[in-house]
């Protein structure tokens, strides 16, 4: 497919559903201006913007030069992750938006606006079954945008997916430690290059929220400005509406780090996740119940178990006073 045309489509695909980015290798003053002829007509939504961004990585001054990939969603531990390897000094960092056609790419994105973070956006329609028999989870996410991170490493170096602990068990998912040293291997034996990928977990969720709040120096943001930035973020799996669902596993998770750490944030969800995602709760009180009578902990951590536990007794403790 040429340029062009794969240029009209991404204009079809992401225009008819309200989202302005748009990726291309084409001349960007010459596509800005053919794109605003184009839709300077009465039926443009009001206020809609395009916004381009060049796949050409020399752009960017970065070709060649790069040697760290951030995958960034514009969620909350992938937010997080940018600011440490700012406070961390790293540089040569090509943070990285993947646009496939996931439902909820439009609420990621208008969240990194929001956020003010910088991106490449990169752009390719994959037919996936939202709905079918895996839940949430699209096997082979990971591995692709590990894939894709790791072709814009042009002389190798490091890539950075923020899967934290409590959700980065040793083996099992694409999530897991063995996965990445699996992909490392795969990368070495099929390519020139050498791959590290470096994940979060570090610490939780919860943690990594309260590493961001005492911890990170950053300009000397103050606590407000810092959960300005936590709350703005967006993790969740529903395309509709403007707010975080409280519906899905993702707001879950959400809910529970940052008010394990004291930050209402109730408003950011269209309903409260512990009524929303009622039937998870009671899942991760079972789970974690089996953990901690077990003594496993190679998937719930520890930490996650009391932090999770902790956010569930203090809430109901409020409902009953």
């Amino acid at each position: 497919m040429s340029a062009i045309r794969t240029f009209a489509r991404d204009i079809m695909t992401n225009f008819s559903y309200g989202i302005e980015e748009i990726g291309t290798s084409l001349d960007l003053e010459a596509s800005k201006s053919l794109i605003d002829c184009m839709i300077d007509i009465k039926e443009k939504p009001e206020n809609f913007k395009p916004k381009l961004n060049t796949l050409n990585l020399d752009y960017f001054g970065l070709k060649g030069k790069q040697t760290t990939v951030l995958l960034l969603t514009g969620g909350l531990d992938s937010t997080i992750a940018y600011y440490r390897l700012l406070e961390e000094g790293y540089e040569n960092v090509l943070p990285v938006y993947v646009d496939f056609g996931q439902p909820y790419a439009k609420k990621e994105l208008k969240a990194l606006d929001a956020l003010n973070l910088p991106y490449f956006y990169f752009k390719d329609a994959i037919p996936v079954w939202y709905d079918g028999p895996w839940e949430h989870i699209i096997p082979a996410r990971n591995l692709y945008f590990l894939a894709l991170a790791s072709e814009m490493l042009v002389d190798g170096g490091e890539v950075w997916i923020s899967s934290v602990a409590g959700e980065t068990p040793n083996y099992g998912g694409d999530k897991s430690l063995a996965f990445y040293t699996q992909f490392e291997e795969l990368v070495a034996n099929t390519t020139d290059k050498t791959i590290i990928v470096r994940c979060m977990n570090e610490y939780t969720k919860s943690g990594w929220v309260k590493w961001f709040l005492e911890k990170a120096l950053l300009d000397n943001l103050s606590r407000e400005e810092k959960i300005y930035i936590l709350k703005t973020t967006v993790s969740c799996f529903t395309g509709h509406g403007h707010l975080n669902c409280g519906k899905c596993r993702a707001c879950l998770r959400k809910w529970i780090s940052l008010a394990r750490n004291d930050i209402a944030c109730e408003e950011i969800f269209e309903v409260h996740p512990y009524h929303g995602a009622n039937a998870l709760v009671e899942e991760y009180k079972n789970r974690i119940h089996e953990a901690l009578t077990n003594e496993d902990f190679s998937y719930f951590t520890k930490d996650r178990c009391h932090d999770t536990l902790s956010v569930f007794k203090k809430f109901e403790q409020n409902l009953e006073s």
